[in-house]
C-alpha cells in the first residue's frame, strides 16, 4: 500500500476547491494537517463537523479503503474509541446463535460508553443487534452511510444524529480491494478504531476483510476475535488479530424428559382440519422487535423457537395468531389444511426460496364444523386474473393455483379463517395436538388440555 503523502493531500485540497467547498484556510496549511492527521475540519457545528478525510486513519489506508471523502460527524463521537462489531453471516434462525450473543453481551459490558462509541453500517450482520444493544447499555451509536452525494452537495446538507455521513470518494480510486470486500464491510472496516469479530467463516468477506485490515497500515492490536474452541481463525490470529478467549455457555432448549409415555388418543382425524407449526425466523406474531432483539442480547431466551417451541406458545396462550404472510391483500388469516394426518409425513418438503420446511410434524388440529361455525372456509384456487372479480369478502380466501416455481397450492386443500382464534373454550372433543415423536408427545400432554397425538411415519407407495 503506498504512503501517504503532501501532493496526496494537496490534490484532495485543490479539487476541493475547485467543487465549490468553502474552504477557510490556505491551501498548504490544510494540505499539510490532511497528511498529518488524516483529516481536517471543514466546517463546525453545535452538534456536528464537517471533515475531509476519517480521524486517526491515513490517506493511505483511506485510499485503499473506501477513498477520501467529505463527512457529517456527530462532535462528541470525536472524542470516542470507534468500534466495530463484524460477523459473518448467521443462519436465518438468529436465536439458534445463543453464543453469539453472549459474546456480544459480554463486549457491551466490557466496554465503557463515556470512552467508546460503535459504528455500525446497514445491512452487515451485526448492524441492528449493535444497534438495540447500544440503547440497552447506554453507548452511542452511528449509522456510517455512504451517499451518492458529492463533496459540495454533502457540506450543502444538514447533519443527522447518529450518523456518520459520507460522500463519494473526492478522488477516483479503484483499490483492489474493492473487488474482494462490499462497500458496506470495507466502511467498517476503515472507520473502526477498533474491531470485534465474533464469527469468521474461514474465506467469507469477514475474513476477508479482516486479513487486509491486519496487513494494510492499522494500529496493532486493534483487531480483537472471538475465539471459542481453540482453533477457530487461527490463520487471522496468526496474521495479528488479538484472540478473544471464552468459554461457550451451556443453553438449555425446550427440556423433553418426561417421566411417562403419553397416552394415545383415539381420534377420528377426518372430521378435522390442520394447523402445522412453524419456528419464526424473527418476533413471535404477537412479539415487537424490540423486545424480541432484547431477549437475544439480554439472553433470557429460555427455550427455542423451533416447530415445537411454537406448538408449546399456542396451547399456553391458547390463541391462534392471524397472519397476512403470502396473502395477496395482506389480509390477516389463520390458515388450515383438509389434508388427511397420515399423509402428513410424505408430503414434508423444504421450500427453498422461503427458507422454510412445509407441513412441519407439529401443529392444533381442530373440528371441521367448528371451524365452518366460525367463519373458516375453503380456499379459492384461481389465476392471478381471477381476484379483482371475487367479491370483497371472498378475496381473503383468494390462493394462485401454482407459484412461480411451479408449486401447485391446491394439493394443500387450505382453508382459512379471518382473524385471530381463540380456542381457550372448546373442548377437548373440538381439538387435537400432533407432534413428532412419542418422547414429545409425553412432554406436550403434561401441558395440553386437549388430546396429543404422533405423527404417523411415511409409508412407501
Amino acid at each position: 500500500m503506498p504512503e501517504p503523502d503532501f501532493d496526496t493531500a494537496t490534490s484532495v485540497i485543490h479539487t476541493l476547491r475547485q467543487s465549490g467547498v468553502q474552504l477557510d484556510h490556505a491551501d498548504g496549511g490544510l494540505a499539510a494537517e490532511l497528511a498529518d492527521t488524516g483529516s481536517v475540519v471543514l466546517r463546525e457545528q453545535l452538534d456536528a463537523l464537517l471533515l475531509v478525510g476519517i480521524p486517526q486513519v491515513s490517506l493511505g489506508v483511506q485510499m485503499h479503503w473506501i477513498g477520501v471523502r467529505v463527512g457529517w460527524w456527530p462532535r462528541e463521537s470525536l472524542d470516542r474509541r470507534r468500534v466495530a462489531v463484524v460477523s459473518s453471516r448467521l443462519s436465518r434462525d438468529v436465536g439458534a446463535h445463543p453464543d453469539w450473543f453472549d459474546l456480544l453481551r459480554t463486549l457491551f459490558c466490557r466496554l465503557e460508553p463515556k470512552a467508546a462509541a460503535f459504528v455500525t453500517v446497514p445491512e452487515t450482520t451485526a448492524h441492528r443487534f449493535v444497534t438495540r444493544g447500544s440503547q440497552l447499555f447506554g453507548f452511542e451509536c452511528l449509522d456510517v452511510l455512504a451517499t451518492q452525494s458529492d463533496a459540495s452537495q454533502l457540506a450543502a446538507t444538514e447533519p443527522a444524529a447518529n450518523q456518520i455521513l459520507l460522500s463519494r470518494p473526492i478522488l477516483d480510486q479503484h483499490a483492489p480491494i474493492a473487488k474482494q470486500v462490499p462497500l458496506r464491510d470495507r466502511l467498517l472496516t476503515c472507520l473502526a478504531s477498533q474491531i470485534w469479530a465474533l464469527r469468521v467463516s474461514e474465506g467469507g468477506v469477514t475474513f476477508r476483510a479482516l486479513r487486509a485490515r491486519l496487513t494494510g497500515g492499522f494500529e496493532s492490536g486493534s483487531t480483537r476475535i472471538a475465539v471459542t474452541d481453540g482453533t477457530a481463525n487461527l490463520p487471522l490470529v496468526e496474521a495479528g488479530a488479538v484472540p478473544w478467549i471464552l468459554t461457550p455457555t451451556p443453553h438449555a432448549g425446550t427440556p423433553l424428559a418426561p417421566s411417562e409415555t403419553a397416552p394415545r388418543a383415539s381420534v377420528p382425524f377426518g372430521d378435522y382440519l390442520l394447523h402445522w407449526t412453524r419456528g419464526p425466523a424473527g418476533p413471535w406474531p404477537d412479539e415487537p422487535e424490540a423486545d424480541y432483539l432484547d431477549r437475544l442480547i439480554l439472553g433470557v431466551e429460555t427455550s427455542g423457537r423451533s416447530a415445537l417451541a411454537a406448538l408449546i406458545r399456542i396451547l399456553e396462550t391458547q390463541r391462534l395468531i392471524a397472519s397476512d404472510h403470502l396473502i395477496r391483500g395482506q389480509h390477516r388469516v389463520v390458515c388450515f389444511s383438509d389434508q388427511q394426518l397420515e399423509h402428513l409425513a410424505s408430503r414434508r418438503v423444504y421450500r427453498r426460496h422461503l427458507h422454510r420446511w412445509d407441513f412441519e410434524p407439529y401443529g392444533i388440529a381442530i373440528r371441521r364444523d367448528v371451524l365452518a361455525a366460525l367463519g373458516a372456509r375453503p380456499v379459492i384456487y384461481g389465476d392471478g386474473s381471477d381476484f379483482e372479480q371475487l367479491q370483497r369478502h371472498e378475496r381473503p380466501l383468494f390462493q394462485r393455483r401454482t407459484a412461480d416455481r411451479g408449486t401447485d397450492w391446491q394439493t394443500e386443500e387450505e382453508w382459512r379463517l379471518q382473524g385471530d382464534l381463540d380456542f381457550s373454550r372448546m373442548g377437548a372433543a373440538d381439538v387435537f395436538v400432533f407432534v413428532r415423536t412419542e418422547t414429545e408427545a409425553a412432554f406436550v400432554n403434561e401441558i395440553s388440555r386437549f388430546p396429543v397425538v404422533v405423527v404417523p411415519e411415511a409409508t412407501s407407495g
